[in-house]
């Protein structure tokens, strides 16, 4: 988490991307995440992994729903191509995560309210 902090969301990078628009990435190698994104920000993360990793990023957040400023984020130790039931996986644990997320801010706000109110 450290290595995210105040990366601006419009940072030219991978995970920014995701928390911005909710388009899942499957990023196969870092040849890959170097093509797309030629001047992005590798997080500090991603440089202790081997050259040959691999990412899927998928937003906390459902298609449509405001963004929560969060993802999903999985490494792999090598080059890897996710098959179609893999992706359906992490997209159900991402909405998952994301709707946990969502109770738990919603309780913190109560919790707030309640207190303010004594």
């Amino acid at each position: 988490m450290a290595a995210l902090h105040g990366l601006p969301l419009d940072a030219p990078s991978a995970l920014p991307h995701v928390i911005r628009t909710g388009e899942p990435q499957l990023i196969a190698s870092q040849e890959d995440y170097i093509r797309r994104w030629p001047h992005g920000a590798m997080v500090l993360y991603f440089d202790q992994l081997d050259s040959g990793f691999a990412i899927s990023i998928t937003s906390l957040s459902p298609s449509g729903d405001q963004p929560l400023g969060a993802a999903w984020l999985v490494t792999y130790d090598s080059e890897h191509h996710s098959s179609p039931d893999e992706r359906a996986l992490m997209s159900t644990l991402a909405d998952l995560a994301g709707q946990a997320l969502r109770r738990v801010r919603l309780q913190e706000a109560r919790v707030e309210l309640a207190t303010a109110l004594q």
